[in-house]
């Protein structure tokens, strides 16, 4: 499943519809589709989606790096740095929602998605 959000500020964002749940939830939002986000809404879905990101930025890629490295014990270290560099995480995935969000703040303007 994938998650399209609109809105009149910005080009559409496309995601797999596990992370666009989970970057909704920090938002503060449900995951119904279709939904939206009021403007009103948007400064605090806003904060809510960059503190949540900031909280959580690196800490799942290194406790999955630490599971890989008990799953195949003989992959030296420099590979699982390589990984860890080369991994994509919900901070990197979340940065064209935030740039939508700010945007839409800017112009006043709601989200929808579908």
């Amino acid at each position: 499943m994938l998650i399209t959000f609109h809105c009149k500020a910005s080009h559409d964002v496309m995601m797999f519809g596990d992370i666009g749940k989970r970057l909704l939830t920090m938002m503060g939002h449900d995951t119904n589709t279709p939904g939206a986000i009021e403007a009103e809404d948007i400064p605090v879905a806003l904060d809510n989606l960059e503190k949540a990101i900031n909280d959580i930025k690196g800490h799942e890629f290194e406790k999955s790096l630490e599971e890989d490295a008990h799953d195949y014990p003989n992959d030296s270290e420099s590979e699982l740095n390589r990984e860890k560099e080369n991994a994509i995480g919900i901070d990197k995935r979340a940065l064209p929602l935030i740039e939508m969000l700010k945007a839409a703040k800017k112009a006043n303007t709601y989200i929808m998605w579908k």
